[in-house]
C-alpha cells in the first residue's frame, strides 16, 4: 500500500491507500472504507485531502486543507489516484457553497449519484416543500436536516441560510425539477452571491426540457412562461403576447386545465399543442392534438400538466368587404387595373385575391 502522512487542519494522521480502497487513522481512530472520498469526508467533514499516489511521503502543514472539498478517487487498474491540483498558498479559502439540486419531477430513478452525494455531504438542504424533500432523502437513506424555504418564507429564511453558508455547505432543491424555475429559487442565489458566497448548479430532470423533447416542435427558439393566470382575462391577455411564432411551454393545474384550454382556443384559434401529464410518472401520457380535440379528450383532467403550443400567430379577423369596396373604388379612380387592385388589396387586408377581385366595382 502506497503510504502518506498528511495534516488535516491542527491535527495529523495517515492515510493509506490501496488497490481496492483506502484508510485512515487519526489518533486512536481508524477507519477504512472502498471510496477514499466518502471516508476522508465522513472523518473530517470541512476537510479536502489533497492526495495523489505521487506525492507519498509528503506531509501537508496544518490549515492547508481547511475549507476544501472532497472529491471521489478514479481508479486505474490496481492503483487508486485521487486526482486534485496542488494546494496554492495563495488561492483565498472559499467560503461555504450553495448546491442548486435538480430532483426528479416523478420518477426517483432519474436522480443523479451527483445529487445524491452532495445532499448527502451538505450540512442543510432548503425546500420549496420539506415533505417532498424528505421522501427523497429517505429513499436515499440521508438524514440532512431540511428547512422549508418558498416564497412565504423567503424573507424570514434567508439570513438563516446565510448563517449557515458561513459554517459549511447547503443546498437547495424546489418541489421537483431544476431550482429556480417557477419558484423562489432565484431569490435565494442573488442573496448568496451578494453575501460572497459560491453557487454551484447541479442539472438534472426538468419538466420543461423533457416535454419539449417529446413533443416533436421546434425549439431552437421557444418561449416558457410558467403556470398561467388564475383569471380569464388575465390568461387571454397572456395568450394575445405570445403570437410570436415561437413554440410555447405552460404548466396548468388540473383544476384549470380545460377552462385554460378554452382561453386559448378564444384568443389563438384551434392550434395544435402537446399536452404532457404526469411526465415519468406511472401514468404518464403525451397526447397530440389541436386545442378543440384536447377539450373534448381531457373532459376530467387528472395530474399534472405540461403543455406544449406550436408557435401561436394571432388570428385575424376577416377582412371588412366593405372597406375592400372602398379601397377598390379609390384604386379604379386613380386608374389602377382591376388584377393589380384586387392583388395590392389582398396583399394589404390578407383577403384572397380572386374574392377581391370579385369585389371590384362595376359601373
Amino acid at each position: 500500500m502506497a503510504f502518506t502522512k498528511l495534516s488535516l487542519l491542527d491535527c495529523h494522521g495517515q492515510l493509506r491507500v490501496g488497490r481496492t480502497g483506502a484508510s485512515v487513522r487519526l489518533g486512536d481512530r481508524q477507519a477504512e472504507q472502498p471510496y477514499l472520498g466518502q471516508l476522508a469526508y465522513a472523518l473530517f467533514r470541512k476537510a479536502l485531502v489533497l492526495v495523489h499516489l505521487g506525492s507519498a511521503g509528503r506531509e501537508f502543514a496544518p490549515g492547508h486543507l481547511a475549507h476544501r472539498r472532497l472529491q471521489h478517487p478514479l481508479f486505474f487498474g490496481q492503483q487508486c489516484i485521487h486526482a486534485l491540483a496542488p494546494y496554492n498558498p495563495s488561492e483565498p479559502i472559499m467560503p461555504g457553497t450553495l448546491y442548486i439540486v435538480a430532483t426528479p419531477i416523478g420518477n426517483l430513478e432519474d436522480l443523479t449519484p451527483r445529487a445524491a452525494r452532495i445532499l448527502g455531504e451538505v450540512a442543510l438542504v432548503a425546500a420549496e416543500d420539506t415533505r417532498s424533500a424528505r421522501r427523497l432523502l429517505s429513499h436515499l437513506g440521508i438524514r440532512t436536516p431540511t428547512i422549508r424555504y418558498d416564497e412565504h418564507s423567503a424573507m424570514r429564511q434567508t439570513p438563516r441560510m446565510l448563517r449557515a453558508l458561513e459554517e459549511g455547505d447547503a443546498a437547495f432543491v424546489s418541489d421537483a425539477g431544476v431550482p429556480g424555475v417557477s419558484d423562489p429559487g432565484a431569490a435565494l442565489v442573488r442573496a448568496v452571491t451578494d453575501a460572497g458566497h459560491r453557487v454551484i448548479p447541479l442539472p438534472g430532470p426538468s419538466a420543461v426540457t423533457t416535454a419539449l423533447s417529446v413533443a416533436g416542435l421546434p425549439a431552437d427558439a421557444f418561449r416558457f412562461i410558467g403556470f398561467l393566470p388564475r383569471t380569464s382575462k388575465a390568461r387571454r391577455r397572456a395568450f394575445g403576447g405570445l403570437a410570436t411564432g415561437e413554440t410555447v411551454v405552460f404548466f396548468e393545474s388540473p383544476h384549470r386545465l380545460r377552462t385554460a384550454l378554452a382561453d386559448l382556443r378564444e384568443v389563438l384559434g384551434d392550434a395544435h399543442l402537446v399536452v404532457c401529464r404526469e411526465l415519468t410518472k406511472l401514468h404518464e401520457e403525451v397526447w397530440r392534438g389541436t386545442v378543440g380535440e384536447a377539450l373534448a379528450h381531457f373532459a376530467e383532467p387528472r395530474g399534472e400538466f405540461t403543455v406544449v403550443l406550436e408557435g401561436p400567430r394571432m388570428a385575424k379577423a376577416p377582412p371588412d368587404e366593405a372597406l375592400v369596396r372602398q379601397q377598390l373604388a379609390a384604386l379604379k379612380e386613380r386608374g389602377v387595373s382591376r388584377r393589380d387592385a384586387a392583388a395590392e388589396v389582398a396583399a394589404q387586408t390578407g383577403m384572397p385575391r380572386r374574392v377581391a377581385y370579385r369585389l371590384w366595382p362595376e359601373p
